[in-house]
């Protein structure tokens, strides 16, 4: 039987940020579960849910994903949860002016209040036949960006890739208005680990794919992102979300994806 890893992280980590949201309502962001008390509730969770795995193997994923953070405390290991960190972070940040020392700089906020719910995802069901047949009956589709958006939702490294509503509702939209000689902007809103990015670059994608031709060199897309981790993230996602283009666009007289330093 297969393990639903991301459906069982997600209940260990809502263990985890029960346990913390006490300390976090009352101010106190500066703590966090020692590696004996990180360890301990690992095993009981991974012994309740009858899973047999090594309990630092199991750990070992969830710090991976950047979901847990270890940080050094004085020489011992201490892990908060990516949302503990998040609000120890909103916290503690601080104005800074030249010639200040942003120890000693005034707080930016002065206080907060946190409110948890349970994590909702949406349900990823349409397949890419599915996307397909909508998108042609929309006639928004050439060939090209046909066999693009199939190149994408079933490539052979990762498979086949579903779609929730909101992905599909985004990718009409966005082809519509690319379509389409009027400017328009569109925010797509989503909880984070939803598929917001898939969601925007799939249209973009299938869009520039069109638009490429031999012996023509301009910006096709413009990304633009407030920070440079992100930055890197969501770079490293599209570029091999393009690479899955490649053997589409070898069938035509067109050129690969390429990024300009």
């Amino acid at each position: 039987m297969t393990t639903n890893w991301d459906k069982i992280i997600r209940e260990f980590l809502d263990n985890l940020e029960r346990q913390e949201v006490q300390l976090l309502t009352w101010g106190i962001v500066d703590g966090g579960f020692s590696e004996d008390e990180i360890e301990e509730l690992a095993e009981d969770f991974l012994n309740t849910c009858e899973i047999d795995e090594d309990v630092w193997d199991f750990l070992d994923q969830i710090l991976e994903r950047k979901l847990l953070f270890e940080l050094n405390l004085r020489g011992d290991r201490l892990f908060r949860t990516r949302m503990a960190e998040a609000v120890r972070l909103f916290a503690r940040l601080r104005q800074l002016f030249p010639n200040n020392n942003w120890q000693t700089s005034p707080t930016l906020v002065a206080d907060y209040r946190l409110q948890i719910r349970p994590r909702i995802y949406p349900n990823r069901y349409i397949t890419p036949e599915a996307v397909i047949q909508q998108l042609e009956a929309d006639k928004l589709l050439t060939p090209i960006q046909q066999k693009a958006v199939t190149a994408i939702l079933l490539s052979h490294d990762r498979g086949e890739v579903q779609l929730a509503d909101f992905q599909l509702r985004a990718t009409r939209r966005m082809l519509q208005d690319l379509n389409s000689t009027k400017s328009r902007g569109m925010i797509v809103c989503a909880g984070t680990g939803t598929g917001k990015t898939l969601s925007f670059y799939l249209p973009a994608l299938a869009h520039i794919a069109a638009l490429l031709k031999k012996d023509e060199h301009w910006s096709k897309g413009l990304a633009i992102y407030p920070r440079n981790e992100l930055l890197k993230d969501q770079f490293s996602e599209t570029y091999q979300e393009a690479r899955r283009l490649d053997a589409v666009l070898k069938a035509v007289p067109m050129k690969k994806f390429h990024r300009q330093a």
